[in-house]
């Protein structure tokens, strides 16, 4: 019996927490400096992003209820 084998466009594609891992890693172990400044720079943005929606959505909700 044959595994069954996937085609080009039917591939995987990375989870987004699979992608926030290997950023982690990647600013923690890159051998470019490059590299780990633009990972920490996602990160932080990344964590940004969820602290501006973690406390505008609630505070735009209040107004209306």
């Amino acid at each position: 019996m044959e595994p069954a084998q996937r085609e080009p466009d039917q591939q995987q594609r990375p989870g987004f927490l699979r992608g926030l891992l290997r950023l982690m890693v990647q600013a923690d172990s890159s051998r470019r400096f490059g590299g780990r400044v633009k990972a920490l720079a996602i990160l932080v943005a990344l964590i940004a992003a969820f602290a501006a929606l973690g406390y505008g959505v609630p505070a735009v909700l209040s107004q209306y209820l």
